[in-house]
């Protein structure tokens, strides 16, 4: 069932209840089929929640810093944190995501810098 989303702060909550989920090492793809369609693209190449679950390592810890909703658009744009200690890697990413109409995203962009890997402007 789709959730109610009718303003942004409904999407950025619903965006959460995923990003509460996503690094635990029990989450399934099953788990995550509120959040996801049952294909979607992924920087331009089309796979299945499994293979899009099979990304992320367990215990990878996700903490998002700045959200941008457009709730007409079905759009999300997402400054997130991600630390996976298990290949101690810190990195930022920004994600815009596409929203189909159950509110799942069908459509994701990346793009992202490792820590320590950053090259300061002008340089």
């Amino acid at each position: 069932m789709a959730p109610t989303i009718t303003s942004s702060k409904d999407l950025v909550a619903h965006y959460n209840g995923y990003l509460s989920i996503i690094g635990k090492a029990s989450t399934t793809a099953t788990d995550l089929g509120p959040y996801f369609a049952p294909t979607l693209e992924v920087d331009g190449k089309t796979i299945t929640v499994e293979e899009f679950r099979a990304i992320v390592p367990p215990d990878t810890v996700t903490t998002a810093e700045l959200f941008v909703a457009d709730i007409e658009a079905r759009t999300l744009a997402v400054r997130v944190k991600i630390h996976v200690p298990a290949m101690n890697l810190k990195m930022t990413e920004h994600v815009f995501y596409g929203l189909d109409e159950q509110w799942r995203i069908n459509k994701c962009t990346r793009l992202y810098s490792i820590e320590g890997n950053e090259v300061p402007i002008g340089n």
